[in-house]
């Protein structure tokens, strides 16, 4: 895994729309609804996005800290 200082502009951008569309995007229709509501899944997904990006506090390949 590369650290976040080394990621392209781009694969940042592919992590953040992969996040939106976890957020907003609806499963059914596909289309993004600004209203949609969130769950304790929904954040689950999201922690799973961003470890398996390895962005999670703690990880080697991660040089996000926590700001505590």
């Amino acid at each position: 895994m590369k650290l976040l200082s080394e990621r392209t502009r781009e694969e940042l951008a592919e992590i953040v729309e992969e996040i939106r569309d976890i957020l907003w995007k609806d499963p059914v229709t596909g289309r993004l609804d600004p209203q949609r509501s969130w769950n304790r899944e929904t954040i689950e997904w999201i922690a799973e996005v961003l470890e398996e990006e390895g962005l999670k506090p703690g990880q080697r390949s991660s040089d996000c800290s926590d700001p505590t």
